[in-house]
């Protein structure tokens, strides 16, 4: 600095290379945003001649050009760098700032590549957690798994710079977790979020709002595991702490009231949660208003059990109603109202007219991949759906070539253990055995079978389910001996697991006693 005489302009430069790190990493265009926001603006000529005046000391890549990239040329030349530039009055964490300012401001696939992997330890070095934070939500895609790496991959940066105990370290666990759920691995977010919560208890108490969110967020994925029960035991626990704390009205309270109405539905009290989302409702409308997004997503869950318990044509009036309110307060566009139209093309079709269900779920995936594309989870979901009710429709051939496609994309996009990926075996060896194949359909549920076990266990709802639809169709296929042992291994645990008076306990009785009479015929 001293051969280059240091004028402003040369520590400001080191600075920002100093802070970017060691080889060439940052592009030129950064740095000369980053240099006019700490008031030394230079062209890219101006900022090449500092370059090669300062000689070895810097590595570029693509010199000359509009792709240059600079940095410091080796780890050794950073420390002595920073100590430099702050004898010239530079603060190295002005300089995280001003790259920071620089890759939020520029909008280029490669800037964008280069925040993907240094803009949150830019954000943190210069002390805004809340920044870094914000950045990584904006870098989140449609993939679960590339979102649950991305969390995963920020967390030891946040623990060292800030401190394991830090809020922000603690809000990147709760994101880490909740995309390891979503990408499939469910387990793995029940025992991260488990371990968070008490750290929260540890660090902020019982009855701090960041650890009653953390179990309410932690029974839910314990319901997404299978272990539904545990879902409502915990959640009716949380729904007497939510009152003592903030009251019977406050909005996290009535949340905790739409959870464990939904979990209660899933343990098969559907009449139950129809009652508790009725009088929730009430209380929505009272407290934040008809039109509040959580007082239509209660009337969206209350319309879905009504499905449920049997009354198809209250569950379609329902959702129309609610496709109208949505519509008229948030639009037509937005995420849930092409949720409640997912779900009312499912009661359509469950109450008998099929063709519409079809109908429907061809509009709404027109309009999904419109808005957001193919990758979009809920523009998956529409596609299986409206290849479920194209088999339903008869067109057995069609449904089974739109879920082969679908298979295709899951594995891309989700993967292989992915739970929306083995639902979608599961209904191509149904489908494969509907068509007439029922070997295959025997044979291709034998294989997902072990592939559910491996992932989610023997006593998950979904492996289960599973069980039962083999069971049946090697009944199909003439093994009556060993549909009906398998039938009464599937009893056993269903009512161990799930009661006597389950839905999916009672069905399997009638489907064993069925085949008991029909053996004894034979």
């Amino acid at each position: 600095m001293t051969r280059a005489a240091a004028p402003p302009p040369v520590p400001a430069l080191l600075a920002v290379l100093a802070a970017a790190g060691s080889g060439p990493v940052l592009p030129i265009e950064v740095v000369a945003t980053a240099l006019s926001e700490l008031g030394c603006p230079l062209s890219f000529g101006e900022i090449r001649d500092q370059v090669v005046r300062l000689g070895a000391l810097i590595s570029r890549s693509e010199p000359g050009t509009n792709e240059e990239l600079l940095g410091l040329a080796h780890a050794e030349f950073v420390r002595p760098t920073v100590k430099e530039v702050e004898r010239f009055k530079f603060s190295i964490s002005d300089a995280h700032r001003a790259i920071a300012v620089a890759i939020d401001t520029i909008t280029s696939e490669r800037v964008y590549s280069y925040a993907r992997g240094a803009g949150v330890r830019h954000h943190l070095a210069y002390g805004n957690p809340e920044a870094a934070l914000l950045l990584i939500i904006a870098l989140q895609t449609t993939r679960a798994a590339d979102n649950r790496d991305t969390w995963a991959s920020c967390l030891p940066l946040f623990a060292s710079t800030l401190g394991e105990d830090h809020p922000a370290t603690l809000i990147v666990r709760i994101f880490a977790a909740r995309w390891r759920g979503e990408s499939g691995d469910v387990g793995g977010a029940v025992r991260e979020l488990e371990e968070l919560l008490a750290d929260r208890v540890r660090v902020s108490g019982v009855d701090d709002s960041d650890t009653l969110a953390t179990r309410a967020l932690l029974a839910r994925w314990r319901g997404e595991s299978g272990d539904v029960g545990g879902a409502v035991r915990e959640l009716e626990e949380l729904l007497a702490d939510r009152v003592r704390v903030s009251g019977v009205d406050d909005p996290d309270t009535l949340a905790t009231r739409a959870l464990l109405a939904r979990w209660r539905g899933e343990s098969g009290d559907v009449g139950g949660a129809i009652r508790e989302l009725e009088e929730l409702l009430g209380d929505q409308i009272r407290v934040v208003g008809a039109y509040d997004d959580s007082t239509l997503a209660v009337r969206n869950n209350l319309a879905y059990l009504r499905g449920g318990s049997g009354d198809a044509a209250g569950a379609v009036r329902e959702f129309e109603h609610l496709l109208i309110d949505q519509t008229r307060a948030i639009g037509a566009d937005h995420p849930n109202t092409h949720g409640t139209r997912n779900n009312l093309a499912a009661i359509r079709g469950a109450s008998g007219d099929v063709s519409g269900a079809i109908r429907e779920y061809e509009q709404l995936l027109a309009d999904r991949l419109r808005i957001v594309g193919a990758d979009d989870p809920l523009t998956l979901t529409v596609r299986n759906n409206l290849a479920r009710w194209r088999g339903e429709s008869g067109d057995t051939a069609g449904a089974i070539h739109e879920f082969e496609q679908l298979l295709t994309d899951r594995l891309r996009i989700s993967g292989a253990k992915h739970p929306h990926t083995l639902v979608v075996r599961a209904t191509l060896a149904h489908l494969h055995g509907v068509s007439g194949d029922p070997v295959r359909a025997v044979r291709e549920y034998e294989q997902l079978l072990a592939d559910q076990v491996r992932v989610t266990g023997d006593d998950h709802p979904a492996t289960l389910v599973i069980r039962n639809n083999l069971a049946g169709w090697r009944a199909e296929n003439g093994d009556l001996v060993g549909a009906i042992q398998e039938f009464e291994q599937l009893l056993i645990d269903r009512l161990r697991i799930l009661g006597p008076q389950h839905p999916d306990t009672i069905n399997n009785r009638i489907n064993l006693a069925q085949l008991q009479r029909l053996r004894f015929k034979t």
